[in-house]
C-alpha cells in the first residue's frame, strides 16, 4: 500500500513538473515594454525561456494572450485617466514605477475617449491660435453632454478667450 501511494505521489508531482516545462517552452506572442512601462512592441514565436535570455533586464514582458481590462489610474500629479483594454501585469508595472498611482478595474463603459483641440481668439487682434489635438479621457456624466463640434470656453482673460472644441469620439 505504501509502495503505491509513493507511485501515486511520484507520478502527480512529475505530471506537474512536466506541465511547468511544458508552459515554460510554449511558444507564443509577447508584448514588450520600456522600464517606464512605453510599449516597445510584439515578438512572437518564442517561449518564455527564449524571452528571459533575451530580454530579461533589457525590457518587461507579458504574453499577448493575457487578459485586458479598462483601469481608472488616479494620479497625485495629473489627476484621473483612463485606460482600455491593457494588462493586469503593464498596470502592476506602471503603477511600480510611478509614485503615488492608484489604480482600479472599471467598467470599459464607464467613461469615453476624446479628442479635442484647443484654440485662443487674441480679443485686439481678432486672431486666433491653435494648440495640439489631445486626447483624453472622462468619466460616464460628461461623455452624454459630448459631441463632434462641440465647443466651449474654458477661461477667459481680459484680452483672451480660451475655447476646447470636441473633433472626434475615441473607441
Amino acid at each position: 500500500m505504501i509502495k503505491n501511494l509513493k507511485c501515486v505521489c511520484l507520478c502527480i508531482l512529475l505530471s506537474l513538473f512536466i506541465g511547468c516545462r511544458k508552459e515554460e517552452n510554449k511558444r507564443q506572442c509577447w508584448y514588450l515594454l520600456e522600464n517606464n512601462g512605453g510599449n516597445v512592441g510584439e515578438v512572437c514565436d518564442k517561449s518564455r525561456a527564449e524571452m528571459e535570455a533575451k530580454y530579461n533586464g533589457q525590457f518587461y514582458f507579458y504574453p499577448t494572450s493575457d487578459p485586458k481590462y479598462c483601469w481608472k489610474i488616479e494620479d497625485p500629479f495629473f489627476g484621473t485617466f483612463y485606460l482600455r483594454n491593457i494588462a493586469q501585469y503593464a498596470v502592476n508595472l506602471l503603477a511600480s514605477t510611478s509614485s503615488g498611482y492608484t489604480t482600479a478595474k472599471v467598467d470599459c463603459s464607464s467613461f469615453c475617449k476624446w479628442v479635442y483641440q484647443d484654440r485662443r481668439l487674441n480679443k485686439n487682434t481678432g486672431f486666433f491660435r491653435y494648440g495640439i489635438a489631445t486626447p483624453e479621457s472622462f468619466s460616464l456624466d460628461s461623455c452624454g453632454k459630448l459631441f463632434v463640434g462641440k465647443e466651449v470656453i474654458i477661461r477667459e482673460t481680459p484680452d483672451s478667450v480660451y475655447y476646447r472644441k470636441f473633433i472626434k469620439k475615441e473607441d
